[in-house]
């Protein structure tokens, strides 16, 4: 099965490598399981370009705003590469293994489109974790933007267009009403106040017992980031709160 994963990014470059670092990286763990395709859409020209190269992440160049548009073009360019499916990503967000798999095998048993209810936010400057519960109120059980799956069949009945094109915010609403004038299966469950159906998780479902047990916590110890993503990454990650995110950054040669 092939998902292409396809992220769209402007500055922060310290980041977005760790991000990028981390889905290349995936992709190899899990050849076995699923084809990763990461895709990347950026502005920045020859650093741009440099930066999700370096990374072993394939990269396409487009104009930051509208952000609509920016990300539009890269579904476009993602469909060229006949994937089974589109993930999207922000560029400053992490899934972890657990959570591809369970795609694939939501894919598998004809689910076509997956989405996360939460998430966690880390702040390295800060060393501060917050965890985000999920829309409430009108959006409640619509899932987050970042770690949306989508199956080719859907994108299919879309003719592949998931934005408004004019859009530099609210993303996320504007896909969901994408989605709500098509027809879904049956087998879903039925995002309150609407007719849309998917399958959704709450990310802690997905996740290592450490950080379900930090739920909510609002100040902690990071040196725990070692346990959740390894050694190496985790190092990553902490090394961020070195970076002042002003200075001109360029990936090392």
């Amino acid at each position: 099965m092939k998902i292409a994963v396809i992220t769209a990014f402007w500055g922060r470059f310290p980041t977005v490598k760790v991000v990028l670092e981390h889905l290349v990286e995936q992709r190899h763990r899990l050849v076995d399981t699923v084809n990763l395709i990461p895709l990347t859409i950026g502005s920045e020209g020859s650093r741009s370009r440099e930066l999700a190269e370096s990374c072993g992440a394939a990269y396409v160049e487009f104009p930051n705003e509208p952000l609509g548009n920016k990300w539009q073009y890269g579904l476009t360019c993602a469909r060229t590469l006949d994937p089974d499916a589109v993930m999207t990503l922000g560029s400053d967000n992490m899934a972890n293994d657990a959570l591809f798999v369970q795609w694939v095998q939501a894919l598998r048993d004809g689910i076509d489109y997956t989405g996360i209810y939460d998430h966690y936010q880390f702040n390295p400057h800060y060393w501060t974790l917050v965890h985000w519960p999920g829309y409430k109120g009108p959006r409640e059980g619509e899932p987050i933007g970042s770690g949306r799956c989508y199956s080719r069949e859907l994108l299919s009945k879309l003719d592949w267009q998931l934005w408004d094109r004019e859009l530099s915010n609210s993303l996320d609403y504007s896909a969901t009403q994408h989605l709500k004038t098509v027809t879904h299966k049956d087998r879903f469950t039925c995002m309150r106040h609407t007719d849309l159906k998917h399958l959704g998780i709450k990310l802690h479902q997905t996740l290592s017992s450490p950080l379900q047990f930090e739920n909510n916590v609002e100040h902690f110890d990071p040196r725990v980031l070692i346990d959740w993503f390894g050694t190496e990454l985790g190092h990553k990650i902490l090394d961020l709160k070195n970076h002042n995110p002003e200075e001109p950054y360029r990936p090392k040669a």
